[in-house]
């Protein structure tokens, strides 16, 4: 709703309607994902959420700071793409429940930001662009995101399970 809005209006609440709940969104993931690790590794599931907030924003520092016209403004991505590929990688390794739904995820977030990063000169040349194909992609992505949460609580409850 809230990039229906701000394509819509292009102001600025609307531009706040479409990324506060994407930031939302990216940080819950983040926090309830890292407490999850914490859990699953014995370790307090809040100082685990808080780390992986931490080196989340760490990581999104250097990117916010680049020129918008830079790759479209595609670069300010990178630290999601990051994290979903670091926790991609670790839950390959260790969790088998939805072990490579995170490393697809990245992989589609790839193709999103592709689209992305290539709308506004493809704009010239067929009038309908490739935005909305980075839209389409994200809804991938998030459910995906969403799954291999899913796969990791699946986890810890196998093995929850089996210590009873």
């Amino acid at each position: 709703m809230g990039s229906f809005l701000y394509h819509t209006f292009a102001n600025l609440w609307s531009m706040f309607a479409d990324i506060i709940p994407i930031y939302i969104f990216q940080l819950s993931m983040i926090i309830i994902y890292g407490s999850a690790i914490g859990r699953l590794n014995k370790k307090s599931p809040v100082l685990f959420g808080f780390l992986f907030l931490v080196g989340f924003i760490l990581l999104t520092l250097p990117f916010s700071g680049l020129p918008r016209e830079l790759l479209n403004g595609s670069l300010a991505y990178t630290s999601a793409f990051l994290t979903l590929l670091f926790i991609g990688i670790y839950q390959a390794k260790f969790i088998s429940s939805e072990r490579y739904t995170l490393l697809l995820s990245a992989g589609l977030f790839l193709v999103a930001l592709l689209f992305r990063t290539i709308d506004m000169e493809v704009c010239g040349r067929f009038e309908l662009g490739t935005h909305f194909l980075w839209h389409a992609f994200n809804g991938i992505v998030l459910y995906l995101a969403i799954r291999a949460y899913v796969g990791v609580l699946v986890h810890e409850e196998n093995i929850s399970s089996e210590t009873r």
